[in-house]
């Protein structure tokens, strides 16, 4: 039940959360990245908004330039799509407002630490340790 009472809050939450979690979507190389997509996200992180992306899906945020100052993770052999100050390893990295993640194994971590951007670390831990999992790192 306090799963659905978070989940709730967070689905009514007012800030605007843009999220890239398909890798179809990703490489630009390959015409597969709409432009209209490319100049959502880039308003969207010139308003000050949140950006979150898994997978190979944080390419698309270096490729935009916008990891240009930033630290940031992605699956492991795309890095150099990232085009950021700093490649890390961990699994979320959040850096400014972008929180960039490594793949499926790295999902729940991203997902609390998602959710510590948005509703506070507390909140996030106290949902971690209720579903057994440990705190976010980002």
């Amino acid at each position: 039940m306090a799963l659905f009472h978070h989940y709730k809050k967070l689905h009514c939450q007012t800030q605007i959360l843009f999220l890239l979690l398909q890798v179809k979507i990703v490489l630009r190389r390959y015409k597969l990245l709409d432009l209209f997509l490319c100049s959502r996200i880039r308003r969207h992180h010139a308003n000050g908004g949140i950006l979150a992306a898994i997978c190979a899906a944080p390419t698309v945020f270096g490729e935009l330039g916008l990891l240009a100052e930033e630290s940031a993770t992605c699956y492991p052999g795309m890095e150099d799509g990232l085009f950021c100050k700093e490649i890390s390893d961990k699994k979320s990295v959040l850096s400014g407002k972008i929180l960039t993640s490594r793949g499926a194994g790295t999902a729940a971590d991203f997902a609390f630490s998602l959710l510590a951007l948005l509703k506070g670390k507390e909140i996030a831990n106290h949902l971690s340790r209720a579903m057994c999992y440990e705190e976010a790192e980002a």
